[in-house]
């Protein structure tokens, strides 16, 4: 009896969030269904309605950029893009979108070398991820092991020089892999990013209003967030200069 009112209970708790989930999936489609028909501005509203409860779907935040984009918000468009591919790295429409939007971005901001090289690496990374060089990383402790019981057991000089190469080659190969995972998660939880919103402004030396001007950036250009004060965001761009800008003004991927 009081298992059947146990699950009685359970059920009921989890009618409204049974619910919520059709409701949301609903409104999805009629946001669509005003993409569909060009109504940009409208189909904005009713995306954005659902990033709260919808905020692991790709295909929202890729129609959000579009309707964005279709309505000339640069800023908002590349934002959207970019999470998007943060949430699928190998999505080639929103890749492809994005690489059209950023071509509109009036700033062209050059790498020094070593920084694009830096990025270049961790993109490498990333479309491996983490996980995927563990699970080689194990493989190789398998191969240690193995390596380890031809050298004890090996009954002959040639199986224990062979357990004693397949150990040596294998611990090798171990603690790289280790090494390419950590590293690759470590780029995974990296300092956030944001696009510029604004169609033109000032990056600050100092988190105040009347500081002196340390550069000049425009809408959709992509930068690195260090760290947040007072309304004030320090930013880092491409080529390592770094300032800041107030809050409003960018938006956090």
């Amino acid at each position: 009896m009081v298992r059947e009112i146990t699950s009685l209970v359970a059920f009921y708790l989890c009618l409204p969030l049974l619910f919520a989930g059709e409701s949301a999936d609903e409104r999805f489609k009629e946001a669509n269904d005003l993409y569909k028909t060009e109504e940009y501005s409208e189909a904005i509203k009713a995306y954005e309605s659902l990033i709260e409860d919808q905020s692991n779907n790709v295909a929202l935040f890729y129609n959000l950029g579009n309707s964005y984009y279709k309505t000339q918000n640069l800023g908002k468009a590349i934002l959207y893009y970019e999470k998007a591919l943060k949430l699928n790295p190998d999505y080639e429409k929103a890749a492809y979108n994005l690489k059209l939007a950023n071509a509109r971005v009036a700033d062209r901001v050059e790498s020094s070398p070593s920084i694009a090289f830096y990025n270049k690496w961790n993109k490498f990374l990333l479309s491996i991820g983490s996980g995927s060089f563990a699970f080689v990383a194990i493989l190789f402790s398998v191969l240690i092991g193995l390596g380890i019981f031809l050298f004890i057991t090996g009954k002959s000089v040639s199986s224990r020089k062979t357990g004693f190469a397949l150990g040596i080659v294998s611990f090798i190969g171990f603690g790289l892999f280790v090494f390419l995972s950590i590293s690759a998660a470590t780029y995974t939880n990296r300092s956030p990013e944001g696009i510029i919103l604004t169609k033109k402004v000032d990056i600050k030396t100092e988190p105040k209003a009347d500081a002196n001007t340390a550069f000049v950036l425009h809408e959709g250009a992509k930068v690195s967030i260090s760290s947040n004060l007072d309304g004030w965001v320090e930013i880092k761009i491409a080529n390592g200069n770094m300032g800041w800008i107030k809050s409003q003004d960018l938006g956090k991927i």
